[in-house]
């Protein structure tokens, strides 16, 4: 039901210590020292709540015309509380009790310069509520709550348009209830339980103190324990809430693994798994998704575990090859080029006795006075398992023999050199020529054969024969014979074979130049030298070509003489 608030005045202290007079009167206002059109305070909505109380917005304008600014509002109620004050900027809230006229209410404190700058109105919300029993009648049975405004100096009473909500006796008070909403541990070891108070029942505002000193409606990040709170309501009333926070026992995972036997494929991984949340999900490493696994291999395996909130437990498994027959091969490399190595084979696990076919045809458990190759050898148990190993054998560093030879001169005069180079084998090497020399190189060296064997540390042994020849060279001729008897048309041209020497000729009848032309027959003899004095005479000869002869064939004619 609507109705029209008639405003009661009294004296307030409150706050500012400013007396407000006493006095009356329907929408009457009251003014001391201050331009009531600087600032104006009006009513914007009056709502009754469901408790009963109700919730006032007031709107402050200033119009422009600034003889001050506002540095604080002050509200006073009688007849009741003021809880749950608001305002438009989020200013300083104080409240305020009045003993000697038992006024409640409160200021909007700090205002930054109001009027002076662009703002130019705000709002205050509050909710009043009746005071323990205590209602202020009028002619039409109803409980008011008498309002006054100042703002400033000035002091506003304004005819207040409002609801008639209570009765004329006070209705009981409403018992505080509230419920805590639980959110437990997900995994173990986690710290994200958390709690919430849900008030269904109270007097607003309420206030928190939880055990761990919060004083927030919720609290987070909670590990597992025990938790309490204290809620208390604007009408005073208090209540205890308490939760255990819980978490998961650890999610864990046990299992039975059977050996592979003889490499057949046949192992197998049983699990159990504990803890945690069920269902759980499975994934392996060989990617299947059972809880077991069978037929496997010998290996490693490892499972993932998830359980219906996302917590994981990781264990891995190995699967042994139950007796499993192990060989292992050893060799000796054969030495000097010889056949002389051999393999010793090593068995363990399996069931003697043990047979031994090897790649060459051997069936002896090791082999001996064998040479470079690859030997496989195949060994089977007293069971059927069999294990298979190959060992590739290479000969030891044989000795490799290289040389350069140096010629001796033509004149054989001792000039000729072996540099020798030895490779492979062990050193160090020793060295023994036929010459009776130990060097690695010889030289001063006349024409011959020279040999020489080398032996390295191991007593292996190469041998090499060389041969030093005296230098000599090759010169070739180009013989023109004339072309008719009695003519000098004969010619010879030398080329020795190696360009890159320096040759000096002499010729038997004086020229000293390669070529000869122009020659009658006869025989020419050259002395060809080197740069290193090396010559040779060489004869060449021009041939008297045949002379032309003639031969006629006479035919005589027969006459017949008549009357001879």
């Amino acid at each position: 039901m609507k109705r029209t608030f008639y405003v009661l005045i009294a004296v307030w202290l409150l706050f500012t210590g400013v007396a407000w007079a006493t006095g009356g009167g329907k929408g009457k206002k009251h003014e001391k020292s201050c331009d009531e059109n600087d600032f104006s305070t009006r009513v914007i909505e009056a709502k009754i709540k469901d408790n009963g109380c109700i919730r006032y917005t007031l709107e402050v304008t200033h119009d422009g015309r600034v003889s001050h600014a506002l540095s604080h509002y002050t509200v006073a109620v009688s007849c009741g509380k003021v809880y749950n004050v608001t305002n438009s900027e989020g200013w300083k809230i104080e409240y305020g009790h009045d003993k000697k006229t038992n006024l409640t209410g409160f200021k909007v404190d700090d205002i930054p310069n109001f009027g002076e700058t662009r703002l130019k109105k705000f709002t205050v919300s509050f909710t009043v509520c009746q005071d323990n029993g205590r209602h202020c009648a009028t002619k039409e049975g109803c409980c008011y709550p008498i309002v006054a405004y100042k703002a400033g100096q000035c002091v506003y009473y304004d005819k207040l348009e409002g609801a008639c909500p209570m009765p004329p006796d006070d209705p009981p008070a409403s018992e505080l209830k509230a419920s805590l909403e639980i959110q437990q541990i997900d995994c173990h070891g986690n710290n994200n339980g958390s709690l919430l108070v849900k008030v269904e029942q109270g007097k607003e505002p309420y206030t928190y103190v939880w055990s761990t000193g919060a004083t927030t409606p919720g609290i987070e990040g909670l590990a597992a324990g025990n938790y309490e709170v204290t809620v208390k309501d604007a009408a005073g009333s208090e209540l205890k809430l308490s939760a255990t926070i819980t978490e998961p026992e650890a999610l864990q995972i046990a299992g039975t693994v059977t050996s592979e036997g003889c490499g057949n494929g046949n192992g197998a991984i049983d699990i159990t798994v504990s803890g945690g949340t069920a269902p759980y999900t499975y994934q392996w490493s060989n990617d299947q998704t059972t809880e077991d696994l069978a037929d496997l291999h010998a290996g490693a395996y490892t499972v993932i575990v998830t359980d219906a909130k996302g917590c994981t437990a990781t264990k891995s498994f190995e699967i042994l090859n139950q007796n499993q027959l192990t060989v292992t091969l050893q060799s000796t490399l054969p030495a000097c080029g010889q056949k002389n190595g051999s393999i010793t084979v090593t068995v363990s696990g399996g069931t003697e006795p043990y047979t031994y076919t090897w790649s060459n045809g051997a069936t002896t458990k090791d082999l001996t006075n064998i040479g470079a190759g690859t030997y496989t050898v195949t060994v089977k148990d007293a069971n059927g398992c069999s294990a298979q190993r190959s060992l590739n054998i290479k000969e030891n560093n044989t000795l490799k023999l290289t040389w350069v030879v140096s010629q001796t001169s033509c004149l054989d005069d001792g000039s000729g050199a072996i540099d020798l180079t030895v490779e492979g084998g062990t050193a160090p090497y020793t060295y023994t020529w036929d010459t009776g020399q130990t060097t690695e190189d010889i030289s001063g060296l006349t024409e011959g054969v020279y040999r020489v064997t080398v032996t390295d540390a191991a007593g292996c042994e190469a041998s090499a024969v060389m041969l030093i020849t005296k230098k000599s060279f090759v010169v070739n001729a180009k013989v023109t014979q004339p072309a008719c008897d009695g003519s000098y048309g004969g010619s010879i041209e030398l080329f020795p074979a190696n360009t890159g020497e320096t040759y000096t000729y002499q010729w038997s009848h004086g020229p000293t130049t390669s070529s000869l032309y122009d020659l009658e027959p006869g025989t020419y003899t050259v002395r060809v030298t080197d740069g290193t004095g090396c010559f040779r005479d060489i004869p060449y000869v021009i041939l008297e070509p045949s002379g032309i002869t003639a031969t006629a064939t006479v035919t005589n004619t027969q006459c017949n003489a008549e009357g001879a």
